[in-house]
């Protein structure tokens, strides 16, 4: 049914909702579909969504509304403040929201104490929670629920409550691993919960460890004592503490010669150390827990008995009228340095003719002669008591320094071929000819071809220098320089030598300019060259040529003259070739081969010769009258290669007094020929063309 007097749909009118609902109960609620003016559009039968804030209510959607109003109840399981209820129209999306109301828990279905199981120790406090929950999981207020509180023995503590809380202290004498149950009732109901306490004993562990303090100088490898205590956190004993336990020292040479091990948490034992220094410290550490540590006070540690000199340097080299100075130190066994304040040493030479010393206590200087012309040695000795030790002194005379003057240059062989790598070596020299061993270089090398470069550098041993280089260019009287990096005019020049091209890399063509003529001989010139481009004047290989022209088609081969040919001396590597080609063809080249290298020329084209031949088609045939055929000609060469391009001029006979027959154009390389059509019959004739003074005639009979 329409309703006329309102409009279309505009939007839901939801009714007052009470402002309680309790969660899990339904309660009313109309909602209508209304127009723009507010009028029930009793057309509206379309359905809607329902949703609320607490995501729980129930229905979803409604049924179809019923001239525009749906009459229902609905069910929301979740407590919810200021909770709102939303329609949304399926079709169009309009959506309407009702007023806020709370929606409270339902009567109490459960009773849940937290933490459900704990372990504290003796006189701990653990506190205990109670909550109230309906058939849906919502709490209950606290201040609604009346709860008993009892605890499974009060042999092991007690609780303090209010309310929904509970506060339980462990006694302090509860046994070890002693467990007790907490219990939480409704009063009047059957509902509880209970936690599990275990009560287990604090257990005093190893916090560090400290070190009674040591006292004075202690001697390297002299034992002496220390004593370790494990404390707790409070720097009490743990009586308990028996190990086991590392001590380490700074200088990384402590040793624990007595070791008791551990008794009420103390250790006392003997360790010593054997390396000399300041500020040492010991440390404990527990093996099981590297973390668990304790260091001593620092203190110094010195040196031992003295039972060794030492003379430094051991081993010198100078120079006549130079001074070097000596010092004497002393050690334990250890390898400690001791002090030398106070000590007497006695110095002595091997020899007082290669120089003096001069001395001062722990140090010594000594002073080489001025008149040594030769290599000497002589030995300082130095002593304490039944102690001694010795230094060798070698006395060189200077070395005189010698400068570069020149280079020489090694003989290389008078010949050698472009490309390939050839030996060459070198030394700098004074300028009365001593090589200069000190020499390193840089250098710089050239030759008069302007194509050295060098393929291997073995550089300078003792001021020669030895490596391969090549040279690109073929020549005569070649010279190699080598030049001083630093001064050019210190030059070395080789003797002379030829270079010769190298092995055979290819060959070149050189083919005669102007166009190529069927029939036509021309020259052709093949040069073996190496891989740098060089002539090979020495070629002695035997070349075969060959081409990819083929046969004419009339059978005329191709000539290339001489093939095979053995290059001599006096082709100085490149040879003339007499070639003829009969075939008129484009891209045609012209291959060399020795047996082992193969060239292939640039392409060219043939063409064809001058006209030999005139050539109709078809060449005899029988028309009959009024036909119509289309005869064609070509010129052809005397190798019979076809010649393009070629101008034609026709002619039919007899043309009376009976014509054969007619053609409509004269010239062009083909005739439309049309048969006459005549009383006398049959007629003979024929149809001839012409290019130049070459002519073909084809014989025609016509029939009726």
């Amino acid at each position: 049914m329409t309703d006329l007097t309102a409009g279309g749909f505009d939007h839901f009118e939801i009714s007052s909702i009470m402002s309680q609902v309790v969660a899990g109960k339904l309660f009313d609620i109309t909602v209508t579909a209304k127009d723009s003016n507010g009028k029930t559009v009793k057309s509206y039968d379309g359905k809607a969504q329902i949703a609320d804030l607490s995501g729980t209510v129930i229905p979803s959607i409604t049924p179809n509304f019923h001239e525009g109003v749906f009459v229902g109840k609905l069910n929301i399981t979740k407590s919810y403040a200021s909770d709102k209820v939303t329609f949304k129209d399926v079709a169009s999306g309009k959506t309407a929201t009702s007023q806020a109301f709370n929606v409270v828990s339902d009567s109490i279905a459960q009773v849940v104490l937290t933490p459900e199981a704990i372990t504290i120790t003796p006189s701990a406090n653990a506190l205990f929670t109670a909550k109230g929950l309906d058939r849906f999981g919502n709490e209950i207020p606290s201040s609604s629920l009346t709860l008993e509180w009892s605890l499974s023995s009060s042999s092991f503590g007690s609780i303090a409550t209010s309310g929904n809380k509970a506060n339980f202290t462990a006694s302090t004498i509860a046994p070890s691993g002693a467990n007790v149950t907490l219990t939480v009732r409704i009063d009047g109901t059957t509902l509880q919960d209970t936690s599990k306490i275990t009560i287990v004993p604090t257990v005093i562990s190893l916090e560090h460890f400290t070190i009674d303090h040591i006292s004075g100088t202690k001697t390297a490898g002299a034992l002496f004592q220390i004593t370790v205590r494990a404390v707790n956190v409070t720097e009490g004993a743990i009586s308990s503490y028996s190990g086991p336990m590392r001590l380490t020292d700074t200088t990384g040479t402590l040793n624990m010669t007595v070791n008791s091990g551990f008794s009420n948490g103390v250790w006392t034992g003997n360790v010593n150390i054997t390396k000399a220094a300041s500020n040492v410290k010991i440390t404990a550490k527990d093996v099981s827990n590297s973390a668990k540590t304790g260091s001593s006070n620092a203190f110094e540690v010195g040196g031992g008995t003295l039972i060794q000199i030492e003379l430094a340097p051991s081993e010198v080299t100078i120079n006549p009228t130079n001074k070097t100075n000596f010092t004497v130190k002393t050690f334990d066994k250890f390898g400690n340095e001791i002090t030398s304040a106070g000590l007497t040493f006695q110095w002595s030479l091997s020899s007082p003719d290669y120089g003096s010393i001069s001395t001062s206590g722990s140090n010594a200087s000594f002073t080489a002669s001025s008149t040594l012309i030769v290599a000497t040695n002589v030995t300082l000795t130095v002593k304490l008591g039944s102690l001694e030790d010795t230094s060798k002194i070698m006395i060189k005379p200077k070395t005189p320094v010698l400068t570069l003057d020149h280079f020489v240059v090694d003989t290389i062989p008078i010949s050698e071929k472009a490309g390939l790598p050839f030996h060459v070596s070198f030394k700098a020299v004074t300028s009365t000819g001593a090589t200069v061993t000190t020499y390193s270089g840089p250098f710089d090398m050239n030759d008069t071809t302007s194509t050295l470069s060098i393929v291997t550098n073995g550089g300078f041993l003792n001021g020669v220098w030895t490596g391969t280089v090549k040279v690109t260019k073929p020549a005569i009287g070649v010279t190699i320089t080598v030049k001083d990096g630093a001064v050019p005019t210190k030059v070395g020049i080789s003797n002379s030598f030829e270079v010769k091209a190298g092995n055979i890399d290819r060959f070149d063509f050189t083919i005669d300019s102007g166009q190529k003529i069927a029939g036509a001989e021309f020259s052709v010139t093949v040069t073996a060259k190496d891989a740098h481009g060089n002539t090979i004047k020495e070629y002695n290989g035997t070349v075969s040529l060959s081409s990819n022209d083929g046969s004419s088609p009339a059978g005329n081969a191709s000539k290339l003259l001489p093939s095979p040919y053995t290059y001599n001396s006096v082709d100085q590597g490149q040879h003339i070739f007499k070639v003829t080609l009969y075939n008129a063809k484009n891209g045609v080249t012209i291959t060399a081969s020795d047996g082992t290298k193969t060239s292939t020329s640039n392409s060219f084209d043939v063409v064809p010769s001058t006209i030999a031949k005139v050539a109709i088609t078809p060449h005899a045939v029988s028309l009959r009258a009024g036909d119509k055929l289309t005869f064609k000609a070509k010129a052809l060469d005397v190798y019979g290669n076809t010649i393009s391009g070629a101008s034609f001029s026709w002619s039919v006979s007899p043309t009376s007094p009976i014509a054969i027959g007619v053609i409509p154009s004269t010239s062009g390389p083909e005739v439309e020929f049309t048969a006459a059509i005549a009383i006398l019959l049959p007629l003979t004739g024929s149809i001839t063309a012409t290019s130049g003074s070459v002519t073909d005639t084809a014989s025609i009979t016509v029939t009726l």
